[in-house]
């Protein structure tokens, strides 16, 4: 009797029924993807973002400074090109005494700080120097005095002697660059 109670309420029930078009069916069930896609992605660790401290440029960094990725951090590098004459070493060196081409910056760096180097003649674009010495131009330039010769930084700052026989250096006289023999001793100009 309890069954057929049951079945006589089943058939006095009132159905309820919903008219939802294909399209509004199918925007919900995207929009339903969508929300459980952003909850399973937001309950990822760590969550997706970072805080402003984890993308801020590193302190200290100045206006002579560019922000540059090491690989594995964030470091604030000198801006290099061009730099000021500052000065020359307080020694002289012929070309095979500047030591190469890191030698002349180094010397530059320990006399007047590490964000100085050896200068380079664009360098010459924010003042000409006041003194005599050698200088990069990291190209072979013509000599323009003698025929058959070259400007050649002695080899890379690495040879005084033999078959190389010329450098750039600045002449204070004539207020321009000329070229000497890697022999000779000079100066080494500096630019921070």
């Amino acid at each position: 009797m309890l069954v057929v109670d049951k079945m006589k309420q089943n058939k006095n029930m009132k159905k309820i029924r919903i008219n939802i078009s294909d399209k509004i069916f199918y925007v919900l069930i995207v929009a339903l993807a969508i929300v459980a896609i952003g909850v399973i992605v937001y309950a990822q660790v760590p969550n997706p973002g970072h805080s402003i401290a984890d993308i801020a440029p590193p302190s200290g960094c100045d206006a002579s400074q560019v922000l540059q990725w090491t690989g594995s951090d964030w470091t604030c590098t000198p801006l290099d090109v061009p730099k000021t004459y500052v000065g020359t070493t307080s020694a002289s060196y012929t070309g095979a005494e500047v030591g190469g081409y890191s030698g002349g910056d180094d010397k530059c760096s320990t006399q007047y700080g590490p964000r100085a180097r050896m200068c380079v003649g664009t360098d010459f674009a924010n003042g000409r120097p006041t003194g005599l010495g050698w200088y990069n131009t990291f190209g072979f330039p013509p000599d323009t005095t003698a025929l058959d010769s070259t400007i050649y930084e002695c080899e890379g700052w690495t040879n005084s002697g033999g078959s190389v026989r010329d450098a750039p250096y600045w002449q204070v006289s004539g207020q321009r660059p000329s070229f000497n023999g890697c022999e000779t001793s000079q100066l080494i100009l500096c630019c921070r």
